[in-house]
């Protein structure tokens, strides 16, 4: 079963918690989505998360925020386990913003329109599956959370699920 995982980037803008969200040049059919990608082998889930942020947005300023859940999707021929993040933003990014990704993967040089969306207005427009977790987003609890690495390195990542 393939692993994937996908991180609701959130942060406050006006009193409203907003959620991270783009849109991809290359593939407009696929809607509106949230930053995620597979599991390689050998890694583990916070690592791809944190991976594929920084590939697919360019953000690497984030702190965890929690795991929300996980669902399992199936398709025609494999089914496939989704587990979702949340992390907020640490950086102060524009409200919209165009990242071409930059990986060794199927994804190398799609070009991803980003901007910033009001959870209610997410919860309708995101593409199938991926409101699953938008319910349960929270502020981050201080004291609880830990700092992603300023860059993606392949070192070990601490237990971002421990107490």
């Amino acid at each position: 079963m393939k692993n994937k995982v996908f991180g609701y980037i959130t942060r406050m803008s006006g009193g409203m918690r907003q959620v991270l969200v783009y849109s991809n040049r290359h593939q407009p059919e696929s809607g509106i989505q949230i930053p995620g990608g597979t599991v390689e082998p050998g890694e583990k889930e916070e690592e791809t998360l944190y991976r594929e942020i920084e590939e697919e947005s360019g953000l690497v300023h984030l702190r965890f925020v929690g795991k929300l859940g996980k669902t399992i999707h199936k398709k025609p021929l494999r089914k496939e386990t989704w587990h979702f993040f949340q992390v907020e933003s640490l950086e102060s990014p524009a409200h919209h913003w165009v990242h071409r990704v930059s990986s060794f993967g199927k994804d190398d040089g799609n070009v991803y329109e980003f901007f910033w969306m009001p959870i209610a207005e997410a919860q309708k427009k995101l593409a199938k599956g991926q409101t699953d977790f938008l319910n349960q987003l929270s502020d981050p609890i201080p004291g609880k959370s830990e700092t992603a690495p300023a860059t993606f390195s392949g070192a070990t990542l601490p237990s971002l699920n421990a107490e």
